[in-house]
């Protein structure tokens, strides 16, 4: 049974993505507070959300207590650290180490505007790659290809 801080027995947070047709930051977490949401979800595939965005932790701070709400982080979802190109996966590796040293940062808006037991998010979708679903093993016996 999970028992948040202020004693309310499974109490559930909810937030908001980022809003496409808000402009900035602040316009995102002006919505969450009038609509009584607890967080907005940053995400990456925004130009104002990528790493040196993130970065600005002062400013992110700042807003977020204007407004009473703590981020949850959404990385990139082309992100793919696994990339067999070892040049793009060095640098989206770069990109979800810099991510984390920020949201490290931000780690007091969840404590002070959700529930401090839980840790800040960060979502991340994995890529799906270009292999099938089902690895195909083949095997060449006798000069005959043959699936298996």
């Amino acid at each position: 049974m999970h028992i948040d801080r202020k004693g309310r027995i499974g109490y559930m947070q909810f937030g908001m993505p980022t809003l496409i047709e808000n402009r900035t930051l602040e316009d995102n977490a002006l919505v969450c507070a009038e609509l009584g949401l607890s967080f907005v979800e940053l995400n990456m595939n925004f130009p104002e959300y990528q790493t040196e965005g993130l970065e600005q932790t002062e400013k992110l701070i700042q807003t977020a207590e204007k407004y009473g709400v703590y981020y949850t982080i959404h990385l990139d979802e082309n992100l793919n650290v696994a990339d067999f190109n070892g040049l793009v996966a060095a640098a989206y590796f770069e990109t979800v180490r810099r991510t984390i040293e920020a949201a490290k940062k931000l780690v007091c808006l969840n404590e002070k505007y959700g529930e401090a037991s839980l840790p800040l998010t960060i979502n991340m979708h994995m890529n799906h790659g270009i292999l099938p679903c089902r690895i195909k093993r083949w095997t060449c016996t006798k000069g005959t290809l043959m699936h298996i």
